[in-house]
C-alpha cells in the first residue's frame, strides 16, 4: 500500500489500558511501554500519584501501533463500576 496515496489504508492499533486500585503504578507502566513519559499522575497524600482524568496516546513500538489509555484508579469491580469504566473508554 502506498502511504502517499489520497486514501491511505487505515492502521489498526491495539488498545492497552490498565485497571486497578488508585496509586499502584498504572501510569508508570504505560510510560514504560511508550518508552517516554506521556502520563503524569497528580501527587497524592500517600506519596504516590493518582490519575484524575482519562488520557490517551498513540505510540508505535517495534512497528506496531498501540493506543495507550490511562484511566483513574478503580477501587472496586462492582457491576456499576464496570459500567462506569466502559463509559470512560468509549
Amino acid at each position: 500500500a502506498d502511504p502517499t496515496s489520497p486514501n491511505p489504508p487505515q492502521v489498526s492499533s491495539t488498545a492497552i489500558l490498565l485497571l486497578g486500585n488508585p496509586g499502584v503504578g498504572k501510569s508508570t507502566i504505560l510510560n514504560a511501554v511508550a518508552g517516554q513519559v506521556f502520563f503524569n499522575a497528580a501527587a497524592s497524600d500517600n506519596g504516590g500519584g493518582v490519575t484524575v482524568d482519562k488520557s490517551e496516546k498513540r505510540v508505535t513500538v517495534e512497528g506496531q501501533e498501540y493506543l495507550l489509555v490511562d484511566l483513574p484508579g478503580q477501587a472496586d469491580a462492582r457491576p456499576e463500576m464496570k459500567a462506569h469504566v466502559l463509559q470512560q473508554i468509549n
